[in-house]
């Protein structure tokens, strides 16, 4: 649109050089001297605290990972946050849900491998499952990146060197939904080193490269009785036998299988491996 044209108007503002320019260009289109003058739009800041950022990473469409106390905790965030005038986010990774998270400050993102790099830039790392965790990868990921975290009253938290610096528990009936809340915001958490649980699979897996065979490979074993394929119906689906391919299998005999197959053989003692 043209600029408005009044006789009380002896001089025009423009937000930037750039803005200026472009009027006075416009102007001369028209056949219109416009000076135009620079003069950028003010802009005030008040001092802001830092978005919190939390992180869960699990099935909450689950029962026992703990959805319905995801969304008391949710609730109990929101209302702590709008007494107080502070902000959260909370990114969650999990399978689609089927009940509605209304908060705007929760993010809801599909699964994915490597959840690490949010995990260890998280303020919170929240796991609030059932007592079914038997050692939680997300808990102790969280705690060796230094991300305190916030639990259940888990029983597999007995077996790790956690404190309570970085740790803050709910209580399985979200009882103290509101203190939690409060305690994410206003807990002061001391830097920490932690140190998993060392494991020992040293002593239970050889060194060397893995000989694992998927499912559809066959696996080459030893009939260890007399059997026929009546005997095991299940057995029409076994391929590639070396002999006696007439229904008929002897001790000794050496053929295929699938793993299905070989499982299934192996539990009724009518096979060794080869």
């Amino acid at each position: 649109d043209p600029p408005i044209k009044h006789w009380k108007i002896n001089k025009y503002l423009g937000v930037s050089n750039f803005a200026a320019e472009q009027l006075d260009k416009y102007g001369k289109i028209l056949g219109k001297e416009i000076k135009t003058q620079a003069c950028y739009n003010p802009l005030t800041l008040e001092p802001k605290e830092k978005v919190l950022h939390l992180v869960s990473a699990g099935r909450i469409n689950d029962k026992v990972k703990g959805g319905k106390r995801t969304l008391e905790l949710i609730e109990a965030l929101d209302r702590y946050c709008d007494k107080t005038g502070k902000h959260y986010i909370w990114t969650i990774f999990s399978n689609p849900v089927k009940f509605e998270i209304k908060s705007p400050n929760v993010v809801l993102m599909k699964p994915r491998v490597d959840v690490r790099p949010y995990i260890s830039d998280a303020d919170y790392v929240l796991q609030l499952s059932n007592d079914m965790e038997t050692y939680c990868y997300t808990i102790n990921e969280a705690l060796s990146y230094g991300v305190p975290i916030v639990t259940t009253p888990l029983s597999i938290l007995k077996e790790l060197p956690i404190t309570d610096n970085e740790h803050i528990i709910l209580n399985w009936d979200c009882s103290n939904a509101d203190e939690v809340a409060r305690q994410i915001f206003e807990k002061r958490v001391k830097p920490f080193k932690y140190t998993p649980p060392k494991d020992n699979w040293d002593t239970y897996l050889v060194k060397g490269k893995s000989t694992y065979k998927s499912g559809d490979e066959y696996i080459k074993v030893e009939a260890t009785k007399r059997f026929t394929l009546e005997d095991f119906k299940e057995l029409r689906n076994i391929q590639r036998i070396d002999k006696n391919e007439h229904g008929r299998i002897f001790k000794g005999d050496r053929f295929e299988c699938k793993e299905d197959m070989f499982q299934y053989l192996w539990d009724r003692n009518a096979i060794i491996t080869i």
